[in-house]
Formats: structure tokens, sequence, C-alpha cells
């Protein structure tokens, strides 16, 4: 039987060829997204992995050497930035030969000497001395191999000091060796959320395309296994053709799918999800996940095909005299009333933050899948709604199609419908942190590009006033600066003014911050809270300035003409003029990090949003080509008889169109209570934000692009209804 399957799959005519073609075309694309998903979190891993050697200490949880025979090595690490982009300064200073050399190098730098990443060096070649390669003193002796870089794209350097320099040097560590523990995360429960969401919403429609792209043409393939019953085929028999059928088409989808992944690894690669490239070779896949793909892919596709058959099992005529489908049944709406249901109560009774998490994440999976089951039900509603209201014959062939098999109808637009719910729950949670959260994301009064440098209150190393003043000339020298604004603290301040954040400045710099609080003040000192100053935000201070006296520069702003190498100009003199001081900054970098993870969660949402449409789309285009394929002699007859081509292109458009909006509705409402209560078994207190016009603007375009989809293949319509399709085999 399986030579006889193999010989019906490859010799069965071109009907077969083509079907076998397409559907192994399918697999090979839901295989491809199923192994970029699977080699992301690989990923994310190997990233953790190539930042562990930042994270070195006094007290490594795995050391690169021996700490009992290796020679100690002064460590200190510290940040710094060009543009929008970060910096990371490794200072190294051995005490001996043996000391631990970092990841990437073969021997550390000596003093006077620094190693670079590629894409720093490239960026010290392409601009001025002044603008950024002044704040690395010595010369540059090589670059950092990958072993030590944490993205292509990154900007590290490792500076060689004496240890005498480092000795006395605030955050300096003396280690024993360089830690090579992957980096550890405190993800918060909200985040650990919403990656576990990531990893729900993206495997599952992958799977769903799987289980189409097996099934295309099940029509035909029915009526050909069971006129095999009819001449005396047994069940076992039909189940051994069609098991082989699939598994050949699934091999073939899955080795082209594993050769696609290979040749578009180097393109995704680039794609910066976590706001940097990956390198190539991170985009990894484990033995665990080659063997589960290789192995099943095959079997979903077997039992999909299984699946298929239950009527050419149940009667050998049931095909042939279009035997009526078992109608789906309210009960498919269950899964999504229990997962919900449990939503509501199990996990706010769940005390473990990562228990809970992974509790509401499985019970998202389960609404998922409950939708699927749920669909045809939906399908079948929708269809005879659109009996009731059918006026023309289009529309009542639409209608009798649906409802005579939902469950086809459906499949064809499952894709979607998770791509509506999975896009909706990522863009409510994503959006309620970004609209809802904190505040760190608040419009700043300064421009983005004001540079900060502050000056220790309390400790560290004076700067002379002297020294100011020549230090102040010089900045407002440089090429780009157009003012520098200088504020104070109180004479004799005490510790409670210095914990209210009190400040002193002119009432020219007051008004040279652009404020029209200010604008009535003519000369004197003008009090500002110079904590929420140094975040970007201009306020008068509720203590009065008169009477005090400027004591110690507590802070400096500077504003330039906006352009990256003013900025940088203006940084790179602080840096060298200030090489102990505290790290000047812009404005822009204050909310950093929070922005940092906001635009890695809004590119999860996207790439999560746009996977789950490719998906979709190409499961939409799947199923409604051999839709029409296997309705070939139907539609055919339709035609012969004076049916205009038009209205069976609005038939189809309809059999695609009612059950779309219809459970893409039912979705989005689902979507947007599932994230309301997964916010709800958080600890954030966060409460569900109002979708933004982004939201609608992604449900409308998938709608259009779902319907573009289907438009396409009405071509395909015209071809198959031709006279000559119209014939008895």
């Amino acid at each position: 039987m399986i030579r006889l399957g193999l010989r019906f799959t490859l010799r069965g005519g071109r009907e077969a060829q083509a079907r076998l073609l397409f559907t192994a075309l399918g697999v090979a694309l839901a295989v491809a997204l199923l192994l970029f998903t699977l080699s992301g979190f690989n990923g994310l891993k190997a990233n953790d992995a190539r930042q562990g050697w930042l994270t070195t200490s006094g007290q490594n949880r795995i050391p690169s050497v021996d700490e009992a025979t290796s020679v100690p090595l002064w460590w200190r690490l510290s940040g710094d930035a060009y543009g929008d982009r970060l910096i990371t300064v490794v200072e190294v200073a051995p005490t001996g030969p043996a000391s631990p050399v970092t990841p990437g190098l073969d021997r550390l730098p000596a003093d006077g000497e620094y190693v670079a990443s590629p894409a720093l060096a490239e960026l010290l070649e392409a601009t001025p001395p002044e603008v950024l390669a002044q704040r690395f003193p010595g010369r540059l002796a090589g670059v950092i191999g990958n072993a030590g870089l944490t993205s292509p794209d990154a900007l590290t350097v490792v500076l060689g000091r004496e240890p005498e320099t480092l000795e006395d040097a605030p955050g300096a560590l003396l280690v024993r060796s360089i830690e090579t523990a992957p980096k550890e995360h405190d993800y918060g429960d909200f985040l650990e959320m919403t990656l576990g969401l990531g990893a729900v919403g993206l495997l599952l429609p992958v799977l769903v395309f799987v289980m189409t792209a097996t099934r295309l043409a099940a029509a035909r393939r029915e009526e050909r296994f069971a006129a095999l019953r009819l001449v005396g085929a047994t069940p076992r028999q039909v189940r051994v053709l069609a098991s082989v059928e699939a598994v050949l088409a699934a091999g073939v989808g899955t080795a082209i799918g594993f050769a696609l992944f290979w040749v578009f690894r180097p393109l995704v690669a680039r794609i910066p999800f976590t706001g940097h490239p990956f390198f190539t070779g991170d985009l990894s896949l484990g033995w665990v996940s080659v063997v589960g793909v290789l192995l099943g892919v095959p079997a979903l596709a077997t039992v999909a095909a299984l699946l298929a058959l239950r009527r050419v099992h149940i009667s050998p005529l049931g095909v042939s005299r279009q035997a009526p489908r078992r109608r789906p049944r309210a009960w498919r709406l269950l899964p999504v009333v229990i997962g919900m249901g449990l939503l509501v109560v199990v996990p706010s009774d769940i005390a473990d933050a990562r228990v809970r998490t992974f509790t509401a994440v499985a019970l998202f999976a389960l609404v998922v899948v409950g939708l699927v089951v749920a669909g045809p039900w939906m399908t079948l509603v929708g269809s005879r709604v659109l009996v009731r209201l059918a006026r023309c014959d289009a529309t009542l062939i639409a209608a009798r199609r649906l409802e005579a098999d939902p469950g086809r109808a459906f499949r064809a637009i499952s894709g979607l419908v998770l791509a509506v719910f999975v896009g909706t729950v990522f863009s409510a949670v994503v959006g309620t942190a970004v609209y809802r959260g904190s505040g760190t994301l608040a419009t700043s009064d300064l421009p983005l590009s004001t540079l900060v440098q502050p000056f220790a209150i309390e400790g560290g190393k004076a700067v002379s006033a002297e020294q100011m003043e020549v230090l102040f000339a010089q900045l407002q020298s440089l090429e780009g600066m157009e003012s520098v604004i200088r504020v104070w603290g109180p004479a004799g301040a005490g510790p409670q003014e210095r914990r209210d954040g009190l400040g002193l400045m002119t009432a020219g710099d007051w008004q040279a911050l652009g404020s029209t609080a200010g604008a009535e003040i003519s000369d004197g000192l003008v009090a500002v809270d110079y904590s929420a100053l140094g975040t970007g935000k201009v306020r008068r201070h509720e203590l009065p300035a008169a009477g005090r006296a400027p004591g110690n520069l507590i802070m400096l702003l500077m504003r330039t003409d906006g352009g990256v190498e003013s900025i940088e100009r203006a940084r790179t003199f602080l840096r060298v003029h200030l090489p102990d001081g505290l790290r000047p900054y812009t404005v822009a970098e204050v909310s950093a990090a929070d922005r940092a993870l906001v635009r890695m969660l809004e590119r999860m949402v996207n790439v999560g949003v746009m996977l789950c449409l490719v998906i979709a789309g190409s499961s939409l285009a799947v199923s409604m080509a051999g839709g029409l394929v296997e309705r070939k002699r139907p539609l055919g007859l339709l035609r012969l008889t004076g049916m205009p081509l038009r209205r069976l292109y609005r038939a189809v458009l309809l059999e695609a169109a009612v059950p779309l909006a219809l459970t893409a509705i039912v979705s989005a409402l689902a979507g947007f209570l599932v994230a309301g209560l997964m916010l709800s078994s958080t600890t954030t207190g966060l409460r569900l934000a109002a979708p933004q016009w982004g939201y609608y603007a992604m449900m409308i375009g998938g709608f259009a692009a779902a319907m573009a989809v289907v438009c396409a293949t009405l071509p395909l319509l015209g071809r198959v209804t031709e006279p000559l399709t119209v014939r008895m085999e």
C-alpha cells in the first residue's frame, strides 16, 4: 500500500502533482516561520550569554579561570554615549601576566592602549577626534572579536590602565576571573507575561497553518478514497494511502522549510528585535527543536489527513452521495468560556509570581485554541443570518456553501482570526503599559538634545572656581554651542534643602531655558528644582531665592544646535577636562531604559502581528486556492447554466468576508477582555487603556489585506470554471 500511495501521489496526474507541490510549499513556509520563531528564542539566550562578561564582579557565578591560581585584575565598568547609542567602557589594569583576559581578546591592552568593537572603530574613524576619540586616551591597538560583543553594532571599548590609576578610582573592583554565566534578568511579572504571550501568539498560528496546508484539496482526496472504499479497500488501507501522501508532502515541505531558514537566516538576524541585530550564528536551533520539527510536522500532517477521512471511514458512499456533515454545536464555545472564567478566578489566588504568570499564559493558550474550536459554530451562525438576508443568487450560494461546511470555511480564515486576537491582546497590554505607565515617558520641557553635566554635591573631587570659569568660557566657544546655563547650590544649604533639590540660577539663564514663568524677572536669582531640571522639567522651587547666595556649582545645562556632532563634541570636552567627574548625559538618556523597553515591546507587537498576518495571509491564500480547485465542477456547472462570472466572484468574496468579519469582531472583543484579565493578574496595578489609532489601522489594514488575498485568487476561479473543466473523469 505504501508503493501504491507513492504512485498515486507522484504519478496521479497534474492535479495530484499540483496538490503535492502547493501542500509542500505551504508546509515549507510554515516550517520556516516556526524555525525562525524557535531560533529567535535561542538568539535571546545567546545574547544574554554574550552580555555575561560585562557583569563581572568579585563573586562570579561561573569564573572563566581558576581563581585560586589567577592573578588579580583591576576592573571598572562604566557607560558613555554617542547620539542615542550607548557605549560600554571597560577599564582594566592587570597586576601580572596571569590576569584573566576578557572575551574577544588575545591579550589585555596595556596602559596607553585601547581596543574597540568593530562598530566603534568605524565610528572613531568617521568622526573628528574632538567629537569622540579624545575620550579614550592612547592609541587604538585592535578590535574586539565577536566573542566579546553583545551584537554586531555594539559600541564597546576596553581601556588599558595602570593598577595605581584604578586602585583609588570610584567603582573599581579587584577580580580574579571574568564572569562567563549569562546575564540574569530581573523581569517583572508584566514583562514575563508579555514574553509568554509572544511565544504562544507566534507558535499557535504556525501550527494552525501547518494543519491548513496539509488539508489542501481535502474534498478531492475524500472523493478518491471513497471510490477506493467502493472497490473494496479497507479502512486501514485507506489510512495508509492518506498517511503516505501526507507524510510525503510534509516531508518535502519540511526539507524546503529548513533550506529557507538557512538561506534567509542572515537577513532575519539583521532585524533589531531587541534594539540590536543578532549575530547570524546566534539564531541557532537545538537538536530538540530540529528533531521535534522533523518528526512533529509530518506527524501533525498525518493526523490532519486522517481526521479528514472520518466520513470515508463511516460510509464509503458518504462523499459520493454528498452526505451532510455534522453541524457544529454551541458546546464549541466551552473552551473559550472556561479559559476566560479561569482567568477571572485562578491567577489572582496564586501567590507565587512565576506560577501566576505561567498559569495566565497557559489559560491564554486555552482561549486561543478555544477560538479555533468555536470558529465553525460562529461561521454557521453567520451563514444562517446571511440566508435570511439573501436577496440575490450570489448571496444565497455563499450562505448555503457556508452552512453546508462551516468547518472548511472557517479553516480558510482561522489564521486571520488568530492574528486579530493575538494582535488585540498585544496592542491592549503594551498600549496600556505605554499610556498608563509610570510617567517617565512624559514630555520634556527642555529639548531632548540638552546636555546635562551634574557635579557631586557631597564628596567627590571639587572643581575650583578658577577652573570652572575657564571651563565655562571654553564650553561657550565650542562649535554648535548655543548657551551654557549654570545652576548653583545655595551657600550653606542644609541636608533638607539638598534633598528638596533647591538650586539657584540667574534670571537671564532662567529665561534662556524657555520658561515664560520667569519673563518678568530681570535681575537677581531664581530658585529652581535642579532635580527636575536634570530630567528635562523646568520648575520654580517653592522656596524663595531672596536672601540666598550661590555656593558650589551643582549642574551645567548645555543647549546646542541639536546636531549629533555638536552634542558629542561638548560631551567629549567635558569627559577630557573632568575625567573624574560625573558622566554628562542628554535629557533623552534619562528615560532611555524605559524607552528601550517600550520600543522592545512595540517591536514585539509589530513583529508578532506581522508574522501572524503573514501566516494568516498564506493560510488564506492556500485555502482559497485549494477550495476553488476542488469545487471547479460545481462552479463550472453554475457558469454553464448562465450565471455570470462576476456573480461567482461575489459569492466567493462573501464566503470569505462574512465569517471573517463575524469571527474577527468576536476575536477582537475577546482579545480586549483577555487583555484586561491578564493585566489584572499582574502586580502593576494597570487598568486597560482604550486602543490607539494604530490598532484600528492594523485591524482595517489586516481586513483589507485579507480581502486582497481573496481577490488575488479570483483569476483562478475564471480558469477552473472554463467549459472544458466540466467533464466526467
